[in-house]
């Protein structure tokens, strides 16, 4: 056998990869009809109406950052070359998402912007998925490197925030909004994709068609606002609700944060004694400012402080409080459970989000929790896109200084492991 160059030119494309994607999705147990329904559509959208920008619309955590793996390698199968992934401007949310386009063994494998910004990166005729923060700066250097090239495709994530020109009515044009427009140049298309595209829509964002958007399906284990705030009081959740004159008071964040310790345990007590025990997530969101932030932590701390110190003047009180809450829910498990939670008080990581630089962290170890009790304090981020593994409890409030937006009426959580869908997700 002698080496004949001619074999490895002229290689066709690929032209498979949507339809492995699918079959990973089917093989793993997964539901895909509501994919296949918003990637179907997209194409119909592009290929045979010449729609040039449109939204793809659905519940918030309903499974859009896997339809839009499938919808890239789609476009890509369709021979699309230039792919831009455009994500809040927010280095974590850019860092989760691009790691999931990575995991998912997509080819070509997703690259952070600045990996093609080098002098070395030759663009070419070859295909790329790009991943950028709507970020002046950032979208500035994307379209030094690539502005030039027509045809790319722009799916917008969380596409209702900057994204839209909030200066239309003055006749001006914002900045990101004006970049955007610049990257798409001539021939370029926008998919938005969003869970509030109201915004969208009377704002005519990038000259969208209202009526050729596309309604992304949940999938039917789906758990979103009617789950966690239903009509009737059969809810599959433990909500207990604040008062309106609580203020600041502490008390009620404790308690919260007493009830999760209470279900993580119980969960974990259950198992083998050999076996590892599972990471859990709390979510404490309160506020978008970051003073409150530091209110949070502080409180939170302190009751850990209280939990793990026998000669404090509050333990007592405080084991008492978790006892009786661990009587309520699992009367013959009362002292077992309140025993796992003493026992194990220093497995805990309190992560802040979105925050001062003091409490610059790692925040993998928040989305995937790294220890039995994770706390995850958060500000405005928590809200736009982000995904918790193993969230448990949720401490949400909005008073009249912080007032709650469309986009923030409900938490995201992805379950993993056997335990999918547990019942006592607890809002408080």
């Amino acid at each position: 056998m002698t080496f004949d160059i001619s074999k490895f030119k002229n290689r066709k494309s690929l032209s498979n990869r949507y339809e492995k994607r699918i079959q990973v999705l089917k093989d793993a147990g997964k539901q895909v009809d509501c994919i296949e329904t918003a990637v179907t559509g997209a194409l119909k959208n592009i290929k045979l109406k010449d729609t040039r920008s449109f939204v793809i619309y659905g519940e918030p955590q309903s499974g859009k950052t896997e339809m839009m793996i499938a919808l890239t390698a789609k476009l890509l199968d369709e021979g699309y070359k230039i792919i831009i992934h455009l994500l809040n401007d927010n280095i974590s949310l850019l860092e989760q998402n691009l790691y999931r386009f990575q995991e998912s063994g997509l080819s070509p494998a997703p690259r952070n912007y600045l990996e093609v910004l080098d002098s070395v990166i030759e663009i070419g005729d070859k295909e790329w998925v790009i991943f950028c923060k709507k970020n002046g700066s950032n979208l500035r250097s994307l379209l030094e490197k690539i502005g030039n090239i027509d045809g790319k495709i722009i799916i917008d994530d969380e596409a209702d925030y900057a994204s839209p020109n909030a200066k239309v009515n003055a006749g001006k044009e914002t900045t990101i909004h004006s970049l955007i427009k610049k990257l798409l140049k001539n021939e370029g298309i926008y998919i938005g994709v969003t869970a509030t595209p109201a915004r969208l829509d009377l704002n005519d964002t990038f000259e969208n068609d209202h009526e050729k958007w596309i309604d992304f399906p949940p999938h039917k284990k789906y758990n979103g606002y009617n789950d966690f705030f239903p009509q009737s009081p059969d809810r599959k959740f433990r909500l207990n609700t604040i008062p309106d004159n609580a203020g600041d008071d502490p008390k009620y964040a404790r308690d919260a944060l007493f009830g999760f310790l209470v279900n993580v345990a119980y969960l974990n007590s259950q198992s083998p004694i050999h076996e590892r025990p599972n990471n859990y997530s709390f979510l404490v969101h309160t506020s978008g400012q970051k003073v409150d932030h530091k209110k949070d932590y502080q409180t939170i701390q302190k009751t850990f402080g209280v939990l793990s110190d026998q000669q404090h003047k509050d333990f007592e009180k405080y084991v008492q409080q978790v006892w009786n809450i661990a009587h309520d829910r699992y009367p013959s498990e009362a002292d077992k459970v309140t025993k796992y939670i003493l026992e194990h008080i220093g497995c805990i990581n309190i992560v802040v989000m979105n925050s001062a630089k003091e409490f610059e962290t790692n925040h993998k170890s928040a989305t995937s929790p790294s220890t039995i009790f994770t706390i995850v304090i958060g500000g405005n981020i928590v809200s736009r896109g982000m995904t918790f593994d193993n969230l448990l409890a949720m401490y949400f409030t909005r008073d009249v200084k912080h007032k709650i937006q469309q986009d923030t009426y409900i938490q995201r959580a992805r379950m993993f492991g056997t335990r999918p869908y547990l019942p006592y997700f607890e809002l408080t």
